[in-house]
């Protein structure tokens, strides 16, 4: 199984999302800038980063609607129908859940423009911030793998239905 298997799969993905955070709140409250206008450039960038994290967050809805747009969409066979509709409905939620997350977080990213440099408040709230925004990236990353997926698996579901409906014209037009 590849690397692009195993995330489709979420293979590691609760342990990514909780790891990969605390390493990055981690890093930056330890190695905060003892200098404060250092730490001001830095509160003031991570405004940027809310934009993104809010970009991110509509990507992620974007993507929700598409799951949706797939579903209904596609032709099925009764087979596959409970198949898809599993992997479907584990897509979107963890979608909505992305959405909650991202927004959360540029909320949280944007907000640390309140905080003084200098001062305990700014490097506590900076280095969970970045942990959030860990957090969603990890998700994100999973997320659109496992998108990969079900989009794979409904074009597949497609192409097979569309031979289904050539091989029967060929073989009416012959009878």
């Amino acid at each position: 199984m590849n690397i692009r298997e195993q995330l489709q799969d979420g293979v590691g993905r609760k342990v990514a999302t909780v790891l990969v955070p605390i390493a990055v709140v981690a890093v930056c409250y330890r190695w905060w800038p003892a200098d404060t206008a250092i730490q001001e450039k830095l509160l003031n960038g991570f405004q940027k980063i809310a934009f993104v994290s809010a970009a991110f967050g509509v990507t992620a809805y974007n993507l929700r609607t598409r799951v949706v747009d797939l579903v209904l969409k596609i032709e099925w066979k009764p087979a596959r129908v409970d198949e898809f509709c599993r992997i479907a409905r584990n897509c979107g939620r963890r979608l909505t859940n992305l959405v909650i997350l991202f927004t959360f977080t540029s909320v949280w990213l944007g907000g640390l423009t309140i905080c003084n440099a200098g001062t305990w408040m700014a490097r506590f709230a900076t280095s969970g911030g970045m942990g959030f925004f860990a957090a969603s990236v990890v998700s994100f990353i999973y997320i659109v793998f496992s998108f990969e997926r079900l989009e794979r698996f409904a074009l597949d579901e497609a192409e097979q239905n569309a031979r289904d409906k050539e091989a029967a014209r060929l073989f009416k037009s012959e009878n």
